[in-house]
C-alpha cells in the first residue's frame, strides 16, 4: 500500500497599490524626522505609532506638503508612520536611535 500526500499551502498578503507618495528621512533618526509628499495634501492624517500599535502622535495633513516632528524624547526603537487620506493608507517604518 502506497500513500502519496500532496500538500500545497500558500500564505500571502496582497499588496495594495497605494497612491500616497511620501518620503521619510533621515532613517534612522536622532532628533527629528521629516516627511515630504510628492503632492500637496488636502485632507488626512499622519500618525506616529509604536510597534504595538499605540498612537503616540497624530497630525492633520490639511494643506501640508512637508512636515517634521521631534523624536529626541522617544525611546530608541522601531516606530511606524501611517499616512491616511482620501486615496488610502500607507505605513512606513522608522528607526529612532
Amino acid at each position: 500500500f502506497n500513500l502519496i500526500v500532496i500538500s500545497h499551502t500558500s500564505v500571502g498578503v496582497k499588496e495594495i497599490d497605494s497612491r500616497i507618495d511620501f518620503n521619510v528621512f533621515p532613517n534612522p533618526a536622532n532628533e527629528r524626522v521629516r516627511i515630504t509628499f510628492s503632492e500637496l495634501q488636502t485632507a488626512g492624517t499622519i500618525d506616529f505609532l509604536n510597534l504595538s500599535g499605540k498612537l503616540i502622535s497624530s497630525k492633520s495633513m490639511n494643506g501640508l506638503r512637508n512636515y517634521s516632528f521631534e523624536t529626541q524624547d522617544f525611546a530608541p526603537g522601531v516606530y511606524l508612520i501611517r499616512v491616511n487620506n482620501q486615496m488610502g493608507q500607507t505605513t512606513k517604518k522608522i528607526i529612532v536611535e
